[in-house]
């Protein structure tokens, strides 16, 4: 019998971590305060920081050596295009359950996972699960707020309760938050095409993937916070692109809910469609074609915007001179249009 045959771990709770001294204590604290009726591990990869997150991350490591099980890399590998995650953490999970949290998120709920493995163990076609979460934007504190719904054009697949979604539902319900998703390890054997291929955004392949694979279940508490305009983070990377990136990034999303539509053999397609057209106006805007709302579905894209960005939308469009003035007066970047 091998070591993952006796393992008694339920969960592999798997975070990944990156010059993340003013925030990691919040995650590892976290995960050890967790209330559960089954074991648990926490698989940390520590991508060669060079402040002081090793350190941190040590002195956990020292005080639950049962539980803290980190990796420490003397040179950094999501630099040489390596998948984190998948090379570093899925690889040792002993867990019939991954949960993910990256470093500069945390969780705020002691019975975060107990409630959402209480849920998948008693229903076994529940592949992924997730939880609302609050937003902290650590350039303004003031600015926190609910993580679900995230904008006006989501606000009809938020229900306020506990609810089952499909790929394509839980597509249009939008952003959700990364530091409360669990799915079942066993989604990543023999994975196909559309999870060994590289997106914009992995944690968008891996929540309609793994819903994919069985359907999602959204447990409507507040257990995670999620930190906005984290220097080095992916999102505050993506507000610095230019036209030309954008264009490229938005095609990823495009590439990635095609190949998703494809691996659900067409099951989706309206829904999925209209989780597209966002991404697809998005590109227009870019390139300032302004014929796209004539199509149909672009117009009933347009109608879902809250005012204020079918305004911003219109004089790009119709005014791009004034339109620059805002854009440089308010800090305005395509990247909100979607």
């Amino acid at each position: 019998m091998n070591d993952l045959e006796k393992s008694n771990v339920l969960v592999s709770i798997c975070c990944t971590a990156y010059n993340h001294e003013k925030y990691i204590d919040d995650a590892l604290r976290g995960f050890v305060e967790q209330k559960t009726n089954f074991e648990f591990e926490v698989l940390i990869h520590d991508d060669a920081s060079t402040d002081k997150t090793t350190e941190l991350i040590k002195k956990y490591e020292l005080e639950y050596p049962n539980i803290i099980k980190p990796i420490y890399q003397k040179e950094n590998q999501y630099s040489k295009g390596i998948p984190i995650n998948r090379t570093y953490n899925y690889s040792r999970a002993k867990g019939k359950y991954i949960a993910l949290c990256e470093g500069d998120d945390y969780w705020i709920d002691p019975l975060k996972l107990q409630k959402q493995i209480d849920y998948m163990e008693a229903n076994p076609n529940c592949t992924f699960c997730f939880t609302n979460g609050k937003i902290l934007d650590v350039q303004d504190s003031k600015k926190n707020r609910v993580f679900i719904p995230f904008s006006k054009e989501n606000e009809q697949y938020f229900y306020n309760k506990n609810k089952s979604y499909d790929v394509g539902s839980l597509g249009l319900l939008g952003f959700i938050p990364t530091a409360s998703f669990v799915f079942r390890k066993l989604i990543l054997d023999n994975p196909p095409k559309v999870y060994l291929k590289k997106y914009p955004a992995g944690d968008m392949k891996l929540k309609l993937y793994a819903t994919a694979k069985g359907y999602a279940y959204f447990i409507n508490d507040v257990t995670t916070v999620y930190r906005t305009n984290v220097r080095g983070s992916a999102m505050t990377r993506w507000k610095s692109y230019n036209s030309e990136q954008l264009i490229e990034h938005n095609q990823g999303y495009i590439d990635l809910i095609n190949d998703i539509n494809e691996y659900a053999n067409f099951q989706y397609s309206e829904e999925l469609d209209k989780l597209k057209a966002g991404f697809e106006a998005s590109n227009f805007l870019i390139k300032k074609q302004k014929n796209f709302l004539k199509q149909k579905k672009y117009r009933e894209w347009f109608k879902k915007q809250p005012y204020l960005i079918q305004i911003k939308i219109i004089t790009s469009l119709f005014f791009p001179n004034f339109y620059n003035v805002l854009k440089r007066t308010m800090k305005l970047n395509h990247s909100n249009l979607k």
